[in-house]
């Protein structure tokens, strides 16, 4: 509004209402992940039977824009039907799936691929979070993005975490604690790790029944 009453600005001027408009956008997406941040809960959602295959086909939807315009590849197949709660999981992947499209390689057309496979009874020992009387999916998403350091796998899924300046890439850095909420709500495990020929992995162990 006042941008609009404001017929004749000076460069000065123009500079400070770019600077007003700048964060006040910055803001509004910082309150709107917060709000989803606190609303991700236990109770958010009735459990039942979700085929990750239908979750993908949303969330290639969801991200269907930022796929095209960057030449993206996306793959997923003969993924499992595990008990969950619907809207998280694609809340869920569709988080990742914007996180490695965010921190794709310039110039290289980003390469997202989801592939599952049950979790063998002695690799669930490795997680001691994790309950031997329960049976888990072991799902990995991977990209081919510019990755991280193997020293920040922890700090990336705090809230308000950033490995990147807000000049370089843009976000409130609320995205994958996000994530990890939703993984915990569902009694399972969620781990970062870069990509043994460069980009990102993310392994979700996730209950298959409950």
């Amino acid at each position: 509004m006042l941008e609009s009453t404001l017929k004749d600005m000076d460069q000065k001027s123009e500079m400070y209402m770019g600077k007003i408009k700048s964060s006040t956008r910055r803001m509004e997406t910082l309150i709107r992940d917060v709000l989803a941040f606190s609303i991700v809960s236990k109770n958010s959602g009735l459990i039942k039977k979700v085929d990750l295959n239908t979750v993908m086909r949303e969330v290639e939807n969801e991200n269907e824009l930022q796929i095209a315009r960057k030449h993206a590849v996306f793959t997923y197949s003969k993924l499992p039907t595990i008990n969950a709660v619907s809207s998280q999981m694609i809340q869920l992947f569709s988080n990742l799936v914007s996180n490695s499209l965010k921190y794709s390689m310039k110039d290289v057309a980003p390469k997202i691929s989801v592939i599952a496979q049950k979790l063998k009874k002695d690799e669930v020992l490795n997680y001691p979070q994790l309950s031997i009387f329960k049976n888990y999916y072991k799902i990995q998403l991977s990209d081919n993005g510019i990755g991280f350091d193997v020293k920040y796998a922890e700090r990336i899924f705090k809230i308000f975490q950033r490995l990147h300046g807000k000049n370089e890439y843009e976000g409130t850095g609320i995205g994958l604690s996000i994530c990890q909420k939703i993984v915990y709500n569902h009694q399972g495990e969620i781990i970062a790790s870069p990509g043994l020929s460069g980009g990102a992995v993310f392994t979700i162990i996730i209950p298959s029944q409950g």
